[in-house]
């Protein structure tokens, strides 16, 4: 499989790693974008190679078998004919003394392991392009302008290029997309550091010096990653306390079983309270566990929807029969609308969308305290199913209201703190649907309510006779 790169010409690429599925996996990629790849196992290979024939980009390991990557590095930037080549480390760099290294050295960035073939393609062809560029400015000062503009207008990072006083000479479209015009002033007179905080917003940037021109910039948003790490290790947190409750719980209420059963005190309905309790918790910790199983599976792209006859009708009927007690326990009015022009059967994975749909009416039930569910389907012209599902709960804020469907992010769980549960529920319904090629959208206000809205394709359906 290709992906579409956007480097405009071959370039000559040094991999130096040890580890044989290392550079296969690489030396496979960049070859199939156009990239003229050499690897090398050593530190003393790869000084060889690049004296013998100066590559354009050096993707360096850290972990080398007769000298560290840095030291190779630290060679290569003494070396006056490779210095200016940009050197791009390998490496788990988990540790930021380390991330701080691979700039302090020379590095101009840093490919994190597993790899994935997006950052790689990214990050080489960004650098790849910043080497060119820096070497076509050096040998066409006369048409820089015109070169150097077409090239900024087609790289994805944000790049930024100061004068040697720390005048802007240029912001690329990328940038200007990332931080308005008007707010440049202010970068700039902050030191162009490897990481920018900006308002909400988090930027890696990566700098060189140009000769006769002053300094070069590159902005990478990294906010929504940042991000991500942090509510994932927050959800992490949640998860371990999430499992740890259920499970403690259980095994109470069977060790208080073993106790009074020895000492012969347990009666019928203190035994079977106590089975119920520990069942209901066990039931909890297996639900916590199948969320968490669900959500790796759809990441990594090994949960497949079936394509087989969905009953619509089947499925609605379930939908009432479980959760109308759930319903009338609460003393909640409970209602389900199907329009006749939804149709019997369609194709779609069956198990999948009771599971969205007993999610869904599931937690409204749950975080609604008065009032009711309403669930209404209908069919909006010949092509589509919608399904709304209304409460009357206690709402969602619009600041939360954005993220509700992530995993990591904190508004998937705008309500689980009250209730039980890991917030993951809303990032299955959604992807689910996305499987289904369906969506999910939802509106609401606080204090008034919720509502869900299911949309899928019914162009399989079919008529029952």
């Amino acid at each position: 499989m290709s992906i579409t790169s956007s480097v405009p010409s071959p370039g000559d690429i040094l991999i130096v790693d040890d580890t044989s599925d290392n550079t296969n996996f690489l030396s496979h990629v960049l070859t199939e974008e156009g990239y003229k790849v050499r690897a090398v196992a050593t530190g003393h290979q790869a000084l060889v190679a690049a004296q013998l024939c100066p590559p354009d980009l050096i993707l360096l390991d850290i972990n080398l078998p007769d000298m560290d990557g840095f030291e190779v590095c630290i060679r290569l930037k003494a070396d006056q004919n490779l210095a200016a080549i940009p050197v791009i480390f390998l490496s788990n760099l988990a540790d930021a003394e380390d991330k701080l290294k691979v700039f302090s050295l020379g590095g101009v960035d840093y490919i994190t392991k597993p790899f994935q073939i997006a950052e790689v393609l990214a990050r080489v062809g960004t650098h790849f392009k910043l080497y060119r560029f820096q070497l076509n400015l050096e040998k066409r000062n006369r048409n820089h302008d015109a070169y150097h503009e077409a090239v900024l207008n087609n790289i994805a990072d944000g790049v930024l290029i100061l004068d040697s006083d720390r005048n802007l000479l240029s912001a690329n479209p990328a940038l200007l997309h990332m931080i308005p015009q008007k707010y440049l002033k202010e970068i700039i007179s902050q030191p162009l550091e490897n990481t920018i905080r900006w308002k909400r917003k988090t930027f890696s940037v990566t700098t060189a010096i140009v000769p006769d021109v002053g300094t070069v910039a590159v902005f990478r948003d990294e906010t929504r990653r940042y991000e991500v790490e942090r509510a994932r290790d927050a959800l992490l947190a949640t998860i371990s306390h999430e499992l740890r409750t259920p499970l403690t719980a259980a095994m109470n209420y069977i060790e208080m079983l073993i106790v009074l059963t020895n000492m012969g005190k347990v009666n019928t309905d203190s035994f079977i309270e106590y089975l119920n309790r520990a069942l209901e918790n066990s039931q909890r910790l297996h639900n916590l566990v199948l969320d968490v199983l669900d959500i790796a599976r759809i990441q990594a792209g090994r949960m497949v929807s079936e394509n087989q006859l969905l009953n619509l009708s089947e499925t609605f009927e379930q939908v009432n029969r479980l959760l109308i007690p759930l319903a009338e326990q609460k003393e909640l009015s409970f209602e389900l609308i199907v329009h006749p022009n939804v149709p019997n059967v369609i194709r779609g994975d069956s198990m999948r969308f009771r599971q969205v749909l007993l999610n869904l009416v599931g937690n409204a039930i749950k975080f609604t305290e008065q009032g009711g569910v309403k669930i209404v389907a209908y069919c909006d012209g010949a092509e589509t199913l919608k399904i709304q599902v209304a409460d009357t709960g206690p709402g969602i804020s619009p600041e939360q209201l954005p993220d509700i469907f992530e995993p990591f992010r904190s508004g998937s769980d705008y309500a689980h703190r009250k209730h039980q549960g890991a917030g993951l529920g809303l990032a299955l319904v959604k992807q689910i649907l996305l499987q289904m090629n369906g969506d999910i959208s939802a509106s609401s206000e606080v204090g008034i309510g919720s509502v869900f809205t299911i949309i899928i394709p019914i162009e399989n359906k079919i008529e029952l006779e």
